[in-house]
């Protein structure tokens, strides 16, 4: 076999962690989602003072182009999309020590979708469509009336897309013209379609040290595969690598093996990474890219002068990527002073909407316990802990009763906590504790209204969106007509973040519970109701007053229902870390809630994140949340599809039956086969039933304190506790490459893969049991077993082997009816 050898890239820079984390921050520069022909780039979020930088360039300055007037906060990239190459580079040289950051930069893969309405008569006066690429805003895509026609087009990003046509302003139908439909999970369908390119796939092969002071790596790709030599020769500066130490350029080039015929059958690219003596941790990165498309991430933690191949090495609580995240409702979780418990017991106020007497010091008791611990838990996101109103607020019809603000989301002070749930010496302590025992802690920061009994309505009436509309109406719960102003309720003043001074007030009152507490990030709720000029000057605040000051980690996720394109505009470096993925768990419950199907979808919707945020993005993958029905209940079939799932809460005692745990269980090692960081609404290790909220808000319960727990729920939390461990120790499952497939509606396979070391999921959905093919999946240099999820031993395999009459082996798996199976190969 032939080989040429060609070299993207020879620039080689030494690894300054001092420095990076004291200018910079912790983590790796996220890459820029850009425009498809201009895009302003905020230098800001990768270098907080602007005058630090000397000058910025392009790597490939083919198709690219970039201004800089060399003393503002940003910059403008301009992109030819016909000549650019999908992946690219901003180089940014910093005065004085002449260092040079990069910052990956992606070409937008945006294509034109026309829609066509037969409508002859002209039955219609009003025809629009609503979907994911226009956040589900009809207003934005109206069809335009000729000839017999409605019209329209819009430009979509790559991956699937649901849609429907509005009719008249009211009448929502699916799209006659399309066949393709997906269940909405609220009982009807939407229309959809798919939108690929070329599968272009980057994977992680082998690694070795060089010398002591370099480390080779080296990827495999189909880049160039069916390409001919001499074609290649002629056009190589359409293809690309770009290959970063956390944010520095590295030595790259690429091996590619051909055939009889002169054609390229398979390239392996080539990584130079300079080693460490320090025993710190860094990350290799690498895209491969050409003009039509850019392959997935590659990540891979370098400790010291080492490719990390064993997590119990280097582990690091504050990595996103080894985060498991658990949810408590600090009033429904534990009560651990009962001093403090101060019910509002009013008449007019049903019991499922009081205080109920959890607290703080509850959850310290449980910390203190090994609860979490035992469950592989090592971040914990807690409620508001914000001082909300005494009394009650808001009215429910049936039964008729008003609200308290036991959930804490509704602020009436901008620093004090509410004492029915700590004072400031418990919650010191308590984060105190998680710390001892490996914890981090999130604060849920409430940003985007206040309660009207908040000063700051009376003191500045002027920093608040208008209730009322033009038209009159109220702007109440318009999420995505006006997402920006709408209000939650009446009394619940949403802040006009147009205001400079509306951001730089409550910015810095985000960052004082950082200066004042020593926790370890945010989620942010309602985080799509807030313009990006807040979470910019937020993120570039907590930079520059606590995250490089005290050389801290900080870990932002936000709460957005919407499009992935929607989701992924308040991710970067200079914004959020990230958000819940909240469409991946519509489509994992669609698939696992019963036996109906949706595997393909599920597949498809979990290559559309990867695509969206990233192969190796740290997004939160939930099991359920505080707004939604509980799994079990819709697993079980407790809740009918398509019924009112917050009234059947009040009208019926939800429990849950034996088949929803197995379903429940299916869900939770699903979450933990995909990429992200896992994240446990409480009570769902136990498989708490319920319907919507606030049936989903119940008061947890725990065996060790006496609570009467079944041995169903005692099973379901003992499986949990099995998969959240094998993944705390699994590298695949923690950086490897995800390859998904969907055989069929009620067959799914996730593979994960890091330097050959694989971890693949079976999930059979159906009633029966079922056969799946893994001869794409199989090495036959390489053991294949399964895994005990007990005791994490591995157990040999019962494969059935298949040979047609030319010889093609075929090596299958019997997988028992809606189960799952690991397997493990070495």
């Amino acid at each position: 076999m032939n080989k040429f050898k060609f070299i993207f890239c020879c620039i080689i820079f030494v690894h300054c962690k001092s420095l990076f984390s004291q200018q910079f921050g912790q983590d790796f520069f996220k890459p820029v989602q850009l425009n498809a022909v201009k895009t302003t780039v905020w230098l800001t979020d990768f270098v907080v003072d602007a005058q630090l930088i000397q000058c910025v360039s392009i790597i490939d300055e083919f198709g690219y182009k970039v201004n800089w007037d060399g003393k503002s906060d940003s910059c403008v990239i301009t992109v030819n999309p016909n000549l650019a190459l999908s992946m690219n580079g901003l180089n940014i040289e910093l005065k004085n020590s002449h260092q040079i950051l990069t910052v990956p930069l992606k070409k937008s893969n945006k294509k034109l979708r026309q829609f066509v309405f037969k409508d002859a008569n002209h039955n219609y006066s009003k025809i629009q469509i609503k979907g994911t690429f226009n956040n589900w805003n009809p207003n934005s895509l109206n069809l335009v009336y000729n000839n017999g026609l409605w019209l329209g087009e819009v430009y979509v990003t790559e991956g699937s897309h649901q849609y429907v046509l509005v009719l008249n302003g009211s009448k929502e139908i699916r799209d006659p013209n399309n066949k393709d439909s997906v269940s909405n999970g609220m009982g009807s369908y939407n229309s959809r379609f798919i939108y690929k390119e070329r599968e272009i796939e980057l994977k992680t092969a082998v690694h070795s040290n060089i010398d002591e002071n370099f480390i080779k790596v080296v990827l495999e790709t189909n880049l160039l595969s069916g390409i001919s030599k001499e074609f290649y020769l002629k056009h190589k500066n359409k293809y690309n690598i770009i290959a970063l130490l956390d944010n520095r350029i590295l030595k790259a080039s690429i091996l590619s093996k051909y055939t009889k015929n002169d054609l390229i059958e398979t390239s392996m690219v080539e990584v130079i990474i300079p080693t460490k003596s320090k025993l710190s941790r860094s990350y290799l990165r690498c895209w491969v890219s050409s003009i039509e498309g850019v392959s997935n991430d590659i990540l891979v933690p370098v400790v010291g002068n080492e490719i990390l191949g064993d997590i119990d090495k280097y582990k690091d609580r504050t990595d996103p990527r080894t985060m498991v995240i658990y949810n408590p409702m600090i009033d429904r979780f534990k009560d651990g002073n009962k001093l403090n418990n101060k019910p509002l017991n009013r008449p007019d106020v049903n019991k499922k909407l009081d205080f109920q007497g959890g607290d703080i010091v509850g959850i310290k008791q449980k910390i203190e316990s090994g609860y979490f611990k035992n469950l592989s838990i090592n971040t914990i996101w807690i409620s508001p802990i914000i001082k909300n109103p005494a009394g009650p607020y808001g009215q429910w019809d049936n039964p008729k009763t008003k609200f308290s603000g036991y959930h804490g989301y509704w602020p009436i002070s901008s620093t004090q906590t509410d004492e029915r749930f700590c004072t400031k010496k418990e919650l010191e302590d308590m984060i105190e504790v998680a710390h001892k025992n490996g914890i981090n802690v999130l604060f849920d920061y409430v940003a985007h209204h206040i309660h009207e009994e908040h000063p700051l309505y009376k003191q500045h009436p002027d920093w608040y969106s208008s209730l009322y509309l033009p038209d009159g109406s109220k702007n109440t719960e318009r999420w995505d007509e006006y997402r920006l102003t709408t209000w939650f309720d009446d009394f619940m003043p949403t802040f006009n973040f147009f205001k400079p001074e509306v951001v730089d007030a409550m910015t810095d009152s985000a960052v004082w519970w950082f200066q004042n507490y020593n926790v370890d990030g945010f989620r942010h709720d309602a985080t799509k109701h807030i313009p990006d000029i807040f979470w910019r000057t937020l993120t570039k605040k907590l930079k520059a007053k606590v995250i490089i000051p005290q050389n801290r980690s900080l870990y932002q996720i936000g709460e957005t229902y919407g499009s992935p394109e929607l989701i992924g505009s308040y991710l970067g470096s200079g914004l959020l870390d990230a958000q819940f993925d909240f469409n991946l768990y519509d489509a994992a419950v669609s698939a696992f809630k019963d036996t109906k199907g949706g595997c393909s979808n599920l597949a498809q919707v979990l290559n559309d994140s990867k695509k969206t945020y990233g192969s190796h993005h740290s997004m939160g993958n939930i099991t359920g949340n505080q707004d939604r029905p509980r799994f079990i209940s819709l697993a079980d079939g407790s809740l009918k599809e398509g019924e009112n799932v917050k009234q059947a809460g009040w009208d019926r005692n939800i429990l849950a039956n034996v088949i929803g745990y197995n379903r429940l269980q299916n869900l939770f090692a699903f979450m933990i086969a995909a990429p992200g960081v896992p994240v446990i609404y409480y009570g769902d290790e136990i498989g708490m039933p319920g319907a919507n909220d606030p049936d989903s808000r119940r008061m947890m319960r725990f065996k060790d304190d006496g609570d009467s727990l079944t041995l169903q729920e005692l099973n379901n939390k003992l499986t949990v506790a099995h998969l959240l461990k094998f993944r705390s120790e699994s590298m695949p499952l923690l950086y490897g490459d995800c390859k998904v497939a969907a055989p069929s509606e009620n067959q799914l396979i996730i593979e994960r893969n890091y330097f050959g070391k694989k971890v693949i999921f079976l999930f059979n959905t159906s009633t029966s049991d079922t056969e799946f093919d893994l001869t794409n999946f199989f090495d036959d240099n390489r053991k294949l077993d399964g895994v005990d999820l007990s005791d994490n031993s591995l157990y040999p395999l019962k494969l059935n082997i298949y040979k047609t009459n030319g010889n093609l082996v075929t090596k299958k798996l019997l997988v028992k009816s809606e189960d799952f199976v690991i397997l493990n190969q070495n």
